[in-house]
C-alpha cells in the first residue's frame, strides 16, 4: 500500500518544513536530490524528527534494504517501504522503535483493478478534504553505506473510505497529541494509532 504520496510545496506549512531541511542539511549532492511532489520508493524526502535540540526536518531515503532471497543471491531484493502496526513491537522493526519521525504529505495513492475486462489498474487518490497537510507515522535507521537514514512507513487496517481499494492504510496522526506521544515513544502503540476514521476523500486520479 501506499507505495507513492505527495508533498505540496503551495501548502504554507509544507514549505516551513523545506525551509527548514535546506537550513539543516549542508551536504549539497544530498540537498539537490530532495523530492518534492510524488514521492516515489527510493526516493530522497523531507521527515520530521525529534533531536535533543527539540523536532527538527531532514532528509530520508523512502524504504529499508529488502532482505536477500537465498534462491536468488544475485538479485537486488527490493525496498521494505512499510511496517506493519500490529507487528511492530515483535517483527524485526522493533529494534529501531526508538527512532521515530513523521513523514508529511498532502495526498497517497493506491492502485486497483479496473471494471470490465481491461487489465489496466486504475489510480486512486487520498486526500483530506480542506487538502491539508497530513503526518504518517515511521521509523528509520541508518544504514552504514548511505548519506542519509532510511525510513519506513507504518500501517494499519483500512478505514471504510479505503477498504474498497486496498486492504492496507498509512498510519496517519491527525492530532498534535498522538503526534507528540508517537515521537516521545509515550504511551500505549494501540492508542497512539487509534484514530477518527473517515479524514479521506476518495478520488480517482488522472
Amino acid at each position: 500500500m501506499c507505495a507513492r504520496y505527495v508533498t505540496a510545496i503551495d501548502r504554507e506549512e509544507m514549505q516551513r518544513i523545506v525551509d527548514a531541511v535546506q537550513r539543516n542539511i549542508a551536504a549539497a549532492p544530498v540537498l539537490s536530490q530532495m523530492r518534492i511532489g510524488e514521492t516515489r520508493p527510493t526516493d530522497i524526502a523531507p521527515v520530521c524528527v525529534n533531536t535533543p535540540e527539540g523536532p527538527s526536518a531532514t532528509l530520508m531515503r523512502w524504504g529499508f534494504p529488502g532482505f536477500v532471497n537465498r534462491q536468488k543471491p544475485g538479485v537486488k531484493p527490493p525496498p521494505l517501504l512499510h511496517a506493519r502496526c500490529e507487528r511492530l513491537e515483535s517483527s524485526s522493526f522493533s529494534a529501531y522503535l526508538g527512532q521515530r519521525c513523521l513523514v508529511p504529505a498532502t495526498a497517497y495513492y493506491e492502485w486497483a483493478a479496473g471494471g470490465g475486462e481491461s487489465k489496466k489498474k486504475d489510480k486512486y487518490e487520498f486526500m483530506p478534504p480542506t487538502g491539508e497537510l497530513f503526518y504518517m507515522a515511521g521509523i528509520y535507521r541508518q544504514p552504514k553505506d548511505s548519506p542519509v537514514p532510511v525510513f519506513a512507513i507504518v500501517t494499519t487496517e483500512p478505514d471504510a473510505v479505503v477498504r474498497p481499494i486496498h486492504d492496507r492504510m498509512p498510519v496517519i496522526l491527525w492530532e498534535k497529541a498522538k503526534r507528540r506521544a508517537w515521537m516521545a515513544g509515550d504511551g500505549n502503540l494501540k492508542e497512539i494509532f487509534e484514530g477518527p476514521a473517515g479524514r479521506l476523500l476518495c478520488a480517482l486520479a488522472g
